[in-house]
């Protein structure tokens, strides 16, 4: 599929990030990709629950430390997968990006509840 933004381009840009429809073609599932730019802090809502797995860089989503791990041991915790509930999707989930180069990259996966065509 190919990716498709979930507002106008030069108003998310302007915010300091990129939101991206890039899986919208199910009857049970859909995701898109945020891009979080180097040095940016954004604040982003959505209408649903969702799953949230973070593919590149490292920060903040709210209080918690988010990170890419470059290696998992049997056993150990990781800073890359996250549940957002609806409360807290709707009432906005805040991510700081504090790299000078590296963008922040996540997968939202949202249910049947918040498809898009």
């Amino acid at each position: 599929m190919k990716p498709k933004p979930v507002k106008l381009l030069e108003e998310m840009e302007a915010q300091g990030y990129q939101e991206m429809h890039v899986c919208y073609r199910s009857a049970f599932y859909s995701a898109t990709e945020l891009t979080i730019f180097p040095k940016q802090m954004v604040t982003i809502r959505d209408e649903a629950a969702y799953g949230l797995i973070v593919v590149q860089g490292h920060g903040k989503m709210n209080d918690w430390d988010i990170e890419t791990p470059a290696l998992i041991r049997f056993g150990q915790l990781t800073h890359d997968e996250f549940f957002i509930t609806e409360e807290a999707a709707k009432a906005g989930v805040t991510f700081n990006n504090p790299s000078s180069t590296d963008p922040i990259v996540v997968l939202k996966l949202f249910g049947p509840e918040e498809i898009t065509d």
